[in-house]
């Protein structure tokens, strides 16, 4: 068996503090690779884009990167790395839909709406419209308003 396993707790400083099972960080730490943030390697993203675009086809359709696109996700931070990097390319190629193509203000729109969930003030006729806008993809159209799944679903409940 193999364990696979990420952190970025100090385990060192846990064992050393008693916080950390001695046996169990020595048993991980029998080869350890550090992968520095996106933020240390802008030089990858336009790579990593593309392969998160080609994973998430399935679910929004074929889609590829503009140079200004490839240009904006370089410039961002991404202090929530490749989880981050992902949800981004997610929403932004699910609002060019109708496009084969993700463009910097598609990218923009999608950085904007990243973060911490907010209250909505999306009415329940707007949240028709975007259900109806996503053929009646749920999951589609609370990505576009910027909401969960749920919150979205509760919303349209009468």
């Amino acid at each position: 068996m193999r364990v696979v396993a990420a952190t970025h707790a100090p385990l060192e400083q846990r064992v050393t503090a008693g916080q950390f099972r001695r046996d169990l960080f020595h048993r991980l730490e029998c080869f350890v690779i550090h992968v520095p943030p996106l933020r240390e390697r802008r030089g990858d993203i336009a790579a990593i884009a593309r392969e998160l675009l080609r994973q998430i086809a399935p679910q929004v359709g074929p889609r590829a990167l503009t140079p200004a696109a490839i240009a904006r996700l370089a410039a961002h931070d991404w202090p929530g790395n490749v989880r981050e990097l992902r949800n981004v390319l997610c929403r932004a190629a699910d609002a060019t839909a109708r496009a084969s193509h993700v463009d910097a203000s598609d990218v923009d729109v999608a950085i904007r709406r990243d973060g911490p969930p907010r209250a909505s003030g999306l009415s329940v006729d707007a949240a028709r419209a975007l259900l109806r806008e996503h053929g009646g993809n749920l999951s589609a159209a609370s990505r576009a308003a910027g909401m969960a799944r749920t919150s979205f679903r509760k919303l349209l409940e009468p």
